[in-house]
């Protein structure tokens, strides 16, 4: 008698679970990031997180597949500026591979001295990484909608001229730099 209850117990247990797996299913299929952000809310970990970004870095922003972007990135004094069109309206905080050393490519031409804007790397690239799916507050101050996590550089190039006239007339504007050429 103890035997069939107990048995009936453990089919009962293992039907919630599997009602509660194909629920959980379903859901992800309909909304992944909402799936996934109630589940790190919930106390799991973010399963969108791949291994070179740090947990502290994303908490429970869900990132998106990984895909190839290129575009100019800009960096400063707490600036990290990618211009991009590949990921869709809003600026974009970029974050190197965190498990890994930076690209000495993109070291070398973010080093370059560029006249006229203030101590501003510039680089033309093509990288491999994730970015946040939802817009939000990411970045320095909040004030990029999204972050790109860079996995891998692909290529690295001098920015075009056109950026570097463009950024060059902004300082000059601004009445910045005393390395603009007269």
């Amino acid at each position: 008698m103890i035997r069939r209850h107990v048995g009936r117990g453990a089919i009962a247990i293992a039907a919630i679970l599997g009602i509660g797996i194909c629920t959980l299913l379903v859901a992800y299929t309909r909304d992944r990031e909402g799936t996934l952000r109630q589940l790190c809310k919930a106390g799991f970990p973010n399963l969108s997180r791949p291994s070179y970004v740090r947990a502290t870095d994303l908490q429970c922003k869900i990132l998106g597949p990984k895909r190839r972007v290129s575009g100019i990135l800009i960096t400063g004094d707490e600036a990290s500026n990618l211009l991009t069109n590949d990921l869709g309206p809003g600026t974009t905080w970029f974050l190197s591979n965190q498990t890994q050393p930076r690209s000495p490519a993109l070291e070398k031409q973010l080093s370059t001295p560029v006249k006229g804007v203030c101590d501003t790397g510039m680089a033309s690239v093509t990288v491999e990484g994730r970015a946040t799916v939802s817009l939000g507050t990411y970045g320095h101050l909040g004030s990029y909608a999204r972050t790109f996590f860079v996995e891998k550089v692909i290529s690295v190039r001098p920015p075009p001229t056109r950026v570097v006239r463009e950024w060059q007339a902004g300082f000059a504007q601004m009445g910045a730099c005393s390395d603009f050429p007269k």
